[in-house]
């Protein structure tokens, strides 16, 4: 069993060697543009999302815009509490189901009083 742990954890690290995160992709394009190289240096495959997000640090850096993260790969506290906010959007399927549920009580409700309302009228 210790033996296909150590070959997890060593399948894991080559996976993080071969596999670079997003932060570390884009803060590459920014550093970049602010050392002057060329947009066509872009060491990814076209049509990747690792190429994407090296372009977007590259324009980033090239317009001399605020980075998104810190030079020490740590994302900044606006970004990230904005990033929370949008995860935390998307991973409630309770409460959007919550929010549909409470909207057809809203319209059934709506439908009873109009018809109420036309009753009294007549």
């Amino acid at each position: 069993m210790s033996q296909d742990n150590d070959i997890l954890a060593c399948s894991r690290l080559q996976l993080h060697l071969d596999k670079p995160d997003f932060e570390e992709v884009w803060l590459h394009g920014y550093e970049s543009a602010f050392s002057n190289e060329d947009e066509s240096v872009n060491p990814y495959h076209l049509g990747t999302r690792e190429y994407q997000q090296w372009q977007d640090g590259w324009w980033a850096g090239f317009y001399e815009e605020d980075p998104l993260f810190s030079l020490a790969g740590e994302v900044y506290p606006e970004v990230q509490s904005i990033a929370e906010a949008v995860i935390a959007e998307q991973t409630s399927p309770l409460k959007k189901r919550f929010q549909s549920i409470l909207q057809i009580a809203a319209a059934l409700l709506a439908g009873i009083l109009l018809v109420e309302a036309v009753d009294l009228m007549t």
